[in-house]
């Protein structure tokens, strides 16, 4: 993932809007928290090998899943806002198509871990976070 942030600040920092900026911004975030969510996996898949799971941590795979889930939906909506007030600048072109390799290459990193997230609970908390 380090090479997708490192692709994430080339952008020529003259060129960008606010909004653009913004963007930039949440993408960044995006890595760091997927980078964490996964380390976090990996410790837990080790301790799972050697049967010392920890107590709490079907619960904050389950928080940490549908928080990356909601950030990555928040994003795509402000890609598409963007897309509305600014049109498809090249600049959105190029956020996008980066955003999109790296949501395919962290559910590519996390393959590996699914068994120890609940997809299903997290989806009754994005349910319940939309009621």
């Amino acid at each position: 993932m380090s090479n997708v942030q490192s692709i994430f600040s080339n952008f020529n920092e003259i060129e960008l809007t606010n909004d653009d900026h913004e963007l930039v911004k949440s993408c960044k975030d995006f890595i760091k928290e997927s980078r964490e969510f996964t380390d976090y996996l990996i410790i837990e898949d080790n301790r799972n090998r050697n049967n010392i799971r920890w107590y709490s941590s079907k619960r904050f795979f389950v928080t940490g899943m549908t928080m990356l889930i909601i950030h990555q939906e928040l994003i795509e909506e402000t890609i598409k806002e963007y897309k509305i007030k600014y049109g498809h600048t090249s600049v959105i072109k190029k956020i996008e198509s980066m955003f999109r390799r790296l949501v395919k290459h962290n559910i590519e990193t996390i393959k590996p871990y699914e068994y120890l997230i609940d997809f299903h609970e997290c989806q009754k908390k994005i349910i319940g976070l939309e009621t």
